[in-house]
C-alpha cells in the first residue's frame, strides 16, 4: 500500500499536480458506480415495490372479491333493527356495575358497497378504574360484533378514586 501511495505521489510531482483534480474525479465516479448507485437502486425497488402493494390494497376489486368466509361473517351480524335492544343492554349493563355514562355522541354510518353499517359511539363514562375495565370487558363479552376503537382514561386527583374514561366503540350491525 505504502508503494501505491509512493507511486501516485512521484506521478503527481512529475505531472506538476494537474492530475490531482482528475484523479478526484475518477475516484469520486468510481465510489458512486460501486458503492452509491446500487444503495439507491436498491432503495428505488423497494419504495416502488410499496407503493404497488399500497396500490392494490385500494383497489375496490381487491375489496369486491372476499372469501366466502365473509358471507358467514356478515350473515353473523345483528340486524341494525336490533340497535335499540343493544343500547339498552349496554344502559343496564353499566347501572348494574354502578358505572355513570355522560351525554355521548352516537352516529350511523353506512357505505352502499358494504352490506353492513356502522354505529359510533363516543361516550364518557365515570367509575374507578376497575369498574371501567369490568364495564368494557362486558360489553366486549355481550357484543361480540363491537369493536373498542379507542379509550382514554384520564382522573382528576391523584387521590381521587373515580376515572373519567372515553370510550368510542363501533358497532358492526348487517342491513338486512
Amino acid at each position: 500500500m505504502k508503494r501505491i501511495a509512493w507511486d501516485a505521489t512521484r506521478l503527481l510531482e512529475a505531472s506538476g499536480w494537474w492530475l490531482a483534480p482528475i484523479a478526484a474525479l475518477l475516484f469520486v465516479a468510481a465510489y458512486y458506480a460501486l458503492a452509491i448507485s446500487p444503495a439507491l437502486e436498491q432503495r428505488s425497488m423497494a419504495l416502488n415495490r410499496h407503493a404497488m402493494l399500497a396500490h392494490a390494497a385500494r383497489k375496490p376489486a381487491a375489496i369486491a372479491k372476499k372469501p366466502a368466509a365473509d358471507g358467514i361473517v356478515f350473515a353473523s351480524l345483528p340486524s341494525h333493527r336490533t340497535l335499540p335492544q343493544w343500547l339498552a343492554a349496554m344502559f343496564t349493563t353499566a347501572r348494574e356495575l354502578d358505572v355513570v355514562l355522560d351525554v355521548g355522541d352516537y352516529r350511523y354510518i353506512r357505505n352502499r358497497d358494504e352490506p353492513y353499517g356502522r354505529y359510533r359511539i363516543e361516550l364518557p363514562v365515570y367509575a374507578d378504574y376497575a369498574t371501567v375495565r369490568r364495564f368494557t370487558a362486558r360489553l366486549m363479552n355481550d357484543m361480540p360484533f363491537a369493536v373498542l376503537e379507542d379509550i382514554r382514561l384520564t382522573r382528576d386527583d391523584v387521590d381521587s378514586d373515580i376515572v373519567e374514561a372515553h370510550l368510542r366503540l363501533t358497532l358492526f350491525l348487517s342491513e338486512r
